[in-house]
């Protein structure tokens, strides 16, 4: 009777932690997820003026001073789980990123991060 008992005990613990770790790591990977990068996006950093990126499904970035492709500078990114790479031709810069909401994002160096908003169609 205790054995069974016992067994059962672990049984239930593991199942217990089993679920917590799940939850866990499905909240890191919303925070971290590069699909959400898809869309345009304005700086919201006091100082820095404007500057947007528009990210696209195929790959392409887009950063300029105005949200409009054609006077914007195109390069190609990598997006992971927490890191983007953006290749500038001769070198690329790398970074973190992290998600506050679907409409929030930190992009960050080492030392330094900046908060991007979601630019809404109107």
């Amino acid at each position: 009777m205790k054995k069974m008992s016992c067994i059962i005990l672990i049984i239930a613990a593991l199942f217990l932690i089993s679920g917590c770790v799940s939850v866990k790591e499905t909240d890191a990977e919303s925070k971290h997820d590069p699909a959400k990068l898809i869309g345009t996006w304005r700086v919201d950093e006091v100082g820095i003026g404007d500057e947007y990126y528009i990210f696209t499904e195929d790959g392409l970035c887009y950063w300029g001073e105005r949200p409009d492709k054609n006077d914007m500078k195109k390069y190609n990114y990598t997006a992971e789980p927490m890191y983007l790479e953006i290749d500038k031709g001769t070198y690329s810069e790398s970074y973190t990123f992290r998600f506050e909401s679907d409409d929030i994002f930190y992009l960050g160096m080492p030392q330094i991060e900046w908060k991007y908003i979601r630019v809404k169609d109107e």
